[in-house]
């Protein structure tokens, strides 16, 4: 089993200097870091795209947040940005992908990737 701890740890490290680098604050909201999965290669995946795309977006002053909320069900992963609000084309094309997104012109970019808990 992998723990939510071991995969964003390494990934929050390495992003932390990239982000003092660019004057980008770096959060995390992480509601539980012991919970264990089988397998973290999808969510790792979606962070490590997530956050690229999150910092190809943002400027100087911005912001990015790392979300994990669950329930006895599902565990929903986010990455929350204040940079550029996405297009109409990127929510759709990030739609198409099977995540939710939440932006608007204005306030934060947030795209999300839920999976069932076992």
């Amino acid at each position: 089993m992998n723990t939510i701890a071991e995969l964003i740890g390494p990934l929050y490290q390495k992003l932390l200097a990239i982000c003092a680098k660019y004057d980008i604050s770096l959060d995390l909201d992480i509601q539980d870091p012991s919970l264990s999965f089988d397998d973290l290669s999808q969510v790792k995946e979606f962070l490590q795209t997530q956050l690229k795309r999150a910092l190809e977006n943002c400027e100087p002053g911005d912001k990015i947040t790392i979300i994990e909320q669950h329930n006895d069900k599902v565990v929903r992963f986010s990455v929350k940005d204040s940079g550029k609000t996405l297009s109409a084309e990127q929510q759709q094309a990030l739609r198409d992908e099977e995540y939710e997104v939440r932006a608007r012109y204005g306030y934060d970019n947030i795209v999300t990737v839920k999976f069932d808990i076992v």
